[in-house]
């Protein structure tokens, strides 16, 4: 089973919910960190493609694997989803978001399921 955590002390996201803030007035960008963890050892996942699910369409997010910190004009050339081969078993893997919005924007806290992780994957059995 692929797992969702706020860090890799096990500290699991709720129903893959994440929270981020952002000023509506000024705009701006908010970055948010979270883990994927396949958590059964009898199954393999590949192939995995992660986005995000945004209920705000003011709102623009894109994503990095990994934990290097990247510059503006690095975020700039994401993209919206990340491919990601396999995860093997038990290994936490770093996922990146920054998410975006304009000035005048209303401000918005997203809870309670406004901003989900999507994963869609190839699963096998070992």
């Amino acid at each position: 089973m692929i797992e969702f955590y706020k860090d890799t002390n096990g500290t699991q996201l709720q129903d893959n919910d994440l929270v981020t803030r952002h000023n509506g007035f000024t705009g701006g960008a908010d970055y948010v960190n979270f883990y994927i963890k396949n958590t059964n050892p009898n199954k393999a996942f590949t192939d995995l493609t992660i986005s995000l699910v945004v209920s705000e369409a003011a709102y623009n997010y894109k994503l990095h694997y990994g934990s290097e910190s990247l510059s503006l004009e690095e975020w700039n050339e994401k993209e919206a989803a990340i491919q990601i081969n396999d995860i093997g078993t038990n290994t936490y893997h770093h996922i990146q978001c920054r998410i975006t919005c304009k000035s005048n924007t209303a401000s918005n806290l997203f809870h309670n399921g406004e901003l989900k992780i999507n994963v869609a994957a190839s699963e096998s059995v070992i």
